[in-house]
């Protein structure tokens, strides 16, 4: 991913001129190694001196202005008391919001500081690169840059405590009236996806419902044989790992879009891509409604032969069908699932089967975790290949196929693991850190676990209680160091022997119940995985029904539990770069681009745009809260002498809270270039109309930062 795109993706609108120029200035470098001089070194030196100025001088300017904005509010708390006590409570929350509206600018503010630091470090080290045997290093001179005011984030931090001093006295939570502004952006109406979505989630309650009854009733068809219906029940266990998958991923990803974890990012996706929750939830819905149909058929044919004589080659047909009908869901085309992404997952399937011949990546390294959880579909998938192959679905009650011996099962099983221990070890060969040689050994233990119950120990004169408790030593010693690695390792938990959560305020994006739920879940989970790895003939289970259910469950929660374990994961990549898979320490909130909105609920921006009178007037109220200066657009307006006038009325209803939104508003709508055009005539005379989806492209660009 190149990182210009992912300055635009993260760079506040309004204050788009004033990051580094990164674009530009990685530009006239391959042009100087066509053809380096020493003036055109000198020239882009100079450029280079140039942006960082400007970006010290704006972040300099913006602390000010936030600094007297903070000492404005500090001096209208201290007035409250003046107020008689029935006005002291409104005046507060006022405050508060304006509070509220500081913060924001403060955050955004302090991400300004770091994407420029993180693109000082990609241009210097870029030049490098490209001007490598040229030019001296640049990159040793960042100790220099260290001491610039734009990254030098003191003052935020002094800002920060200055605010919550104001709140403190006030009794006020200016963080949790965030929530606030974010209302006051307006509905957004559900998008087509959604509604499609709600249509499916209908067609799988109903399906669900009449599988439950159709198992309850009497079988008819007198040629139905139980080895029959099972001997298809791996292909429909299989599909329905494969969609449970997708539906994790949905519920995994709108966790990250609630809580702001930047997952596009962290796997290294186009910042382009615009695939959310709502698109995996509508293509695990799709993909649930095939899988329930073609299993109520394929159950109705073989209870009571409604579509053909209830023959095993009547009914056997319909999971060949339904695998058909599901790898084509994959290949329809889609302006979300667009097919780079696709091939780019591909792509990383295939560096982790080829592992260790490939650098690993974070995404390279999730994608092997969750093969290591898919052990059992992965058999199963062996299984239906063999089912398809050899027509065992036409012929056989059972399937019979020469390479599904236990050896090559076993190989099959420990498979994802190997892929893992190859990964760590790539990974201890190109950082040598020892903590990946740890991390292998994890899966070693995995492995070993595996060989240690396929093995026939009665060959070697061990006796039958020697070996299970040989299995139980594995089995606890291989679930001890999983369990312990999860929890501290992978997810950063118990920073210390008796602390459990991290204790700092910023060092955790989820409600603490979760932590503790999910760790809880774990632990009750990471017991069974062993099932997982252990051939069903060892533990006897080989009866008609046993086996397929019990593992049915216990590959269902095992799928389960890596979801928990990915969304923990990826938080604790976002806040500490545990693994070391970036060179700076510093991942943006993730940003989202709203869906096109319904004409008949339009943002709250464009309904005041279509109200010139109130929206000015919220405005000139805004400049007066804030004490900020009129938008020269109102400030040259005849008007505004009037709705000055007026804004000293209380019975306008007019609020200083809502003004800051408004003028936050105001300005990202301004910034917005195409969005809104500066209108030269009066307020009065003409207004011109904002598209919806144009105003909600405007509002998501700039983000919260003009809030």
């Amino acid at each position: 991913m190149k990182f210009g795109k992912t300055l635009e993706r993260h760079q506040i609108a309004e204050w788009a001129d004033h990051y580094i120029s990164y674009k530009p200035l990685n530009k006239e470098l391959k042009a100087i190694a066509e053809d380096p001089t020493d003036q055109k070194f000198k020239a882009w030196d100079d450029k280079l001196e140039q942006e960082l100025s400007k970006v010290n001088k704006f972040f300099t300017q913006e602390t000010r202005r936030l600094e007297e904005q903070v000492k404005a509010t500090r001096l209208d708390a201290s007035e409250i008391v003046s107020h008689p006590p029935a006005e002291q409570e409104i005046r507060a929350r006022s405050i508060e919001k304006v509070l509220a509206v500081i913060l924001a600018r403060l955050d955004n503010l302090a991400d300004f500081s770091s994407l420029n630091w993180v693109a000082c470090y990609k241009i210097l080290k870029k030049h490098d690169k490209v001007l490598k045997g040229l030019a001296p290093s640049k990159l040793q001179d960042l100790e220099l840059y260290k001491n610039a005011p734009f990254h030098n984030q003191t003052a935020i931090e002094s800002l920060r405590e200055d605010v919550t001093a104001v709140s403190e006295v006030l009794g006020v939570d200016p963080e949790g009236n965030f929530d606030w502004l974010i209302r006051n952006k307006g509905q957004v109406a559900g998008s087509w996806i959604s509604n499609l979505l709600y249509y499916f989630l209908g067609i799988v309650t109903m399906a669900l419902v009449n599988i439950v009854l159709m198992l309850q009733l009497p079988t008819t068809n007198t040629l139905s044989r139980a080895a029959y219906f099972t001997a298809s029940f791996p292909v429909f266990r299989m599909v329905f790992m494969c969609v449970e998958l997708t539906w994790l991923c949905g519920c995994c990803v709108y966790l990250f879009e609630k809580h702001k974890v930047n997952w596009i990012m962290l796997l290294n996706i186009d910042p382009k891509c615009q695939i959310q929750a709502s698109h995996l939830f509508y293509l695990a819905s799709l993909q649930t409604v095939v899988w329930l149909v073609f299993f109520m058929i394929y159950l109705s044919e073989y209870k009571f032969g409604l579509f053909g004589t209830g023959a095993p080659d009547q009914y056997a047909l319909y999971p060949v069908a339904m695998i058909v009908v599901q790898i084509s869901i994959l290949f329809l085309p889609s302006a979300y699932f667009r097919v780079k992404y696709r091939y780019g997952v591909l792509r990383c399937l295939g560096s982790v089967v080829l592992s260790p011949a490939f650098r690993v990546t974070f995404s390279a390294n999730v994608l092997g975790d969750v093969l290591t959880s898919f052990t059992r579909p992965l058999k199963d998938l062996i299984f239906t290949g063999c089912y398809i192959l050899t027509g065992s679905f036409l012929t056989q009650e059972e399937v019979h196929c020469a390479v599904e011996t236990p050896v090559v099962v076993w190989v099959i099983l420990v498979l994802p693991y190997w892929f893992r221990l190859c990964q760590c070890c790539r990974r201890y060969y190109d950082s040598r850190v020892s903590t990946n040689l740890l991390n292998a050994g994890k899966y070693s233990m995995g492995i070993a676990m595996s060989a240690v119950t396929a093995i026939d120990w009665s060959r070697f004169g061990v006796t039958v209680y020697a070996s299970r408790l040989l299995w139980t030593s594995f089995f606890i010693g291989a679930t001890m160091y999983m369990l312990v690695w999860d929890v501290r390792m992978d997810w950063g938990l118990f920073p210390s022997v008796d602390t459990f959560l991290r204790t700092d305020r910023d060092n955790h994006f989820y409600p603490k119940p979760m932590y503790f739920a999910i760790a809880s879940l774990n632990m009750i989970l990471r017991t069974t995985w062993a099932l997982n790895l252990i051939p069903l003939e060892a533990l006897g289970w080989n009866g008609p029904y046993g086996a397929d259910i019990v593992l049915f469950f216990v590959s269902a929660g095992e799928i389960y539990r890596r979801a928990q374990w990915v969304i923990l994961r990826f938080e604790h990549e976002h806040l500490t770069n545990a693994s070391k898979y970036r060179s700076v320490l510093w991942v943006p909130p993730l940003a989202l681009k709203e869906e096109a909105k319904d004409a008949d609920a339009p943002p709250a921006p464009a309904r005041i745009l279509r109200r010139p009178i109130a929206w000015a007037q919220n405005a000139i109220h805004a400049s007066m809260a804030l004490d900020e200066p009129m938008p020269a657009e109102l400030e040259s307006n005849p008007s505004t002498n009037t709705l000055r006038a007026r804004g000293a009325s209380e019975d306008d209803g007019i609020h200083r809270e809502e003004s800051a939104t408004v003028l936050g508003a105001y300005r990202a709508v301004q910034e917005y270039s195409g969005v809104v055009k500066r209108r030269k005539h009066d307020l009065h005379a003409k207004t011109e109309t904002v598209g919806d989806e144009d105003c909600a492209a405007g509002l998501s660009r700039a983000g919260s930062a003009a809030l």
